[in-house]
């Protein structure tokens, strides 16, 4: 009777009111009890972008000035009409400090949806800030193989690994449980990598969930460790995971994406050491070949790195650390030979649930250690030389481990993988409405290749010509490789302003960030490149528009 009463005040408190406007409310309620009442604040909300048919736990991170006990606890989800489609598992709780409530799992239909985390304290319910949930469409005969989120581009599949498709319908492949043939999966116990490693990989730690829908990797504490390290230490205490493409996937350039459950620790962070990271063979001549961390847990951090070998030394170029919290996200990274030959050498641009997270240049400065063949860190200027080799393609790593200088180790726990696909191609032509028969054939063009300032950006048929051909760089503009950027015209922020190829100036008109429905935004104006009353007319210049997720906007 209580969950019922719980679940009947809940609804007619939400069913037809905002998260802006239960928010106004809260704001009302009397400074006196307000005042007394310690005050509990958002931390972290997860998950930002996730696949229809595959069922999902939210993870919500909050932090109490004092101790506080709440009714109830649970994270909310909206449809465009406002219907309760919430995670499932509301629970009391007592939050005295950092407090992490898992939901228990549930599947979504592909679209977008609003959610947010909400607590229950005197029959009142107090919502956190809200945030969009992006459900992406599965793979399906008509789509076996999805394009990344947010990465904007050209691309072709050359890996996708997930469930709840057939590879008869045109899947690279056809089901989640291809990770189990990876190198880790089977096999012997595996001494550490790392000397800050206090754990060996073993197989046994590498299972497919019961769901069938992922692949755990744990982190254990096993009763007697057979893990013996290389230098002849004590026995490591621990057992984690690793699973490794070697001799099943490798390749060079292009995008990588996977759907990674990062753990969570008592205090709200990242537990243990999970990443999602990819290098070279043969793997004993690390660093040389290089390894771009998509994600790794850090000191409960969520970061992005890359590492390189010089002489055979660790060098570690700029990486940085996300506001990313646990539970499940998307990762992925774009990494390219840099346009400009003379520097840098590679590009890697990372994004995290479906939105630019950073981007890391390599520079061409770095002498590759002749020893190993294909170091990564090889200058592009040599690539070409009849004597030079071409930096070494990579595979791809899941493990979960514990490092001994990153806290308390948090056993059991587990890193779970839903996919992880990569494409090979390059960013190029920025097509219309990619999801809309009557657009597709609609393309971002610079119209009739002028290089004036101002001329006008259009939507013409796609032909694949310079006047298509864009490049979505890592400090936010779109380059034309005409020489020019797209541009708003006269930094304009009101709706139906015009868009237009200028010279690149660094301004804020020429500022644009990847939209999780497909859309290309202007920061500065907050407002989305459009093209004005869908029309299909060759030559329409296109505008900037409130964001509305409408197909006129869907550019990735």
């Amino acid at each position: 009777m209580a969950i019922r009463n719980m679940r009947r005040s809940f609804a007619t408190q939400f069913r037809c009111a905002t998260a802006a406007a239960v928010l106004t409310a809260i704001a009302a309620y009397p400074a006196s009890v307000r005042a007394s009442t310690p005050t509990i604040s958002l931390v972290s909300l997860a998950p930002g972008v996730i696949e229809a048919g595959i069922p999902y736990s939210a993870t919500l991170v909050v932090n109490s000035t004092g101790s506080i006990t709440v009714q109830a606890v649970t994270v909310a989800v909206r449809d465009s009409d406002g219907d309760m489609l919430d995670f499932p598992g509301a629970v009391p709780a007592t939050i005295d400090g950092p407090y992490v409530y898992h939901s228990a799992a549930k599947s979504f239909a592909a679209g977008t949806y609003t959610e947010f985390g909400s607590y229950e304290l005197d029959n009142t319910w107090h919502p956190f800030a809200s945030r969009t949930l992006t459900v992406a469409a599965a793979p399906s005969s008509g789509t076996p193989n999805p394009p990344p989120a947010g990465i904007p581009g050209t691309w072709t599949s050359s890996l996708n690994d997930g469930p709840h498709y057939d590879s008869a319908a045109g899947g690279i492949s056809d089901s989640i449980s291809s990770l189990l043939n990876w190198h880790g999966a089977t096999g012997a116990l595996q001494t550490p990598h790392n000397g800050d490693e206090d754990d060996c990989y073993s197989p046994e730690n590498v299972k497919l969930d019961p769901s069938g829908d992922y692949v755990d990797l744990s982190l254990t504490d096993p009763p007697t460790s057979r893990c013996v390290p290389r230098r002849g230490r004590d026995a490591e205490p621990y057992y984690g995971a690793q699973i490794y493409s070697r001799g099943v996937f490798q390749q060079q350039y292009g995008a990588f994406e996977a759907e990674v459950y990062l753990p969570s620790a008592p205090n709200g962070t990242i537990a243990d050491w999970p990443a999602f990271w990819m290098t070279g063979t043969p793997a004993n001549s690390w660093p040389n070949t290089g390894e771009i961390d998509l994600v790794e847990g850090l000191g409960g951090n969520a970061e992005y790195h890359f590492h390189y070998g010089q002489a055979r030394t660790n060098g570690q170029a700029a990486g940085g650390a996300t506001d990313i919290g646990p539970g499940w996200h998307t990762f992925g990274v774009d990494w390219q030979l840099a346009r400009d030959t003379s520097s840098p050498a590679y590009v890697m641009t990372f994004y995290y649930d479906g939105k630019y997270a950073g981007s890391i240049d390599e520079p061409d400065t770095l002498v590759p250690d002749p020893k190993y063949a294909g170091s990564i860190n090889q200058p592009k200027t040599l690539i070409s030389g009849p004597d030079q080799l071409t930096p070494a393609a990579m595979g791809i790593v899941f493990d979960i481990s514990h490092n001994a200088n990153n806290g308390s180790p948090v056993v059991p726990a587990a890193m779970k993988v839903a996919y992880v696909r990569a494409w090979t191609g390059s960013y190029g032509p920025i097509p219309l409405a990619q999801n809309s028969p009557a657009d597709n054939s609609l393309c971002l063009d610079d119209n009739q290749n002028g290089t004036a300032n101002l001329n006008q950006a259009v939507i013409f048929t796609c032909d694949g010509t310079g006047a298509q051909s864009w490049d979505a760089e890592p400090n936010g503009t779109i380059d034309s490789s005409l020489g020019g950027c797209l541009d708003v015209y006269d930094g304009g922020t009101t709706s139906g302003t015009t868009v237009d190829y200028g010279q690149c100036n660094g301004t804020g008109a020429q500022q644009w960030e990847a939209g999780s429905d497909g859309s290309l935004i202007n920061p500065e104006s907050g407002l989305c490149l459009t093209d004005p009353d869908a029309s299909t007319t060759n030559g329409t210049q296109l505008v900037i528009s409130a964001c509305d997720g409408a197909a006129d906007q869907d550019w990735l």
